[in-house]
């Protein structure tokens, strides 16, 4: 089974806090590593407006990604009570491998974002990766 514990993509910059669901089991995971190699647009979404997206994402004349399988993780005692405890070892784990910020923002969070760029109080660009 594939899951993607953030529970929705982002701009690459950093890690959201996982979702807890699929660490509930108490049992191991065997993380993997998507990176995609974009030049214009990433075509994970951003908080971008439908249109722009599509627009960046169809004019980029190629789209590949690389897999990496990390070790497998195996629940300790801790991880078992706690499948909070066990996500969070698993996302700095991946975060230590992508060499990437694991932020103490959520999905909750980012849907509170895109409410704001959505309703124009906030720029979409701003959050574009590629403008930094």
């Amino acid at each position: 089974m594939l899951v993607f514990p953030e529970g929705t993509t982002t701009n690459g910059t950093g890690l959201l806090r996982f979702r807890t669901g699929s660490f509930r089991a108490g049992v191991p995971v065997q993380p993997l590593l998507i990176r995609f190699q974009w030049h214009n647009h990433s075509p994970s979404w951003e908080t971008v407006p439908f249109w722009a997206y599509m627009h960046r994402v169809l004019t980029q004349l190629s789209h590949s990604a690389s897999l990496e399988w990390m070790p497998a993780m195996h629940p300790g005692k801790v991880d078992r009570r706690s499948p909070a405890v066990y996500a969070e070892r698993v996302r700095q784990s991946m975060g230590e491998a992508l060499q990437l910020p694991c932020y103490p923002y959520g999905l909750e969070d980012k849907w509170q974002l895109h409410k704001h760029v959505l309703a124009g109080r906030l720029h979409w660009q701003f959050f574009n990766r590629q403008n930094q």
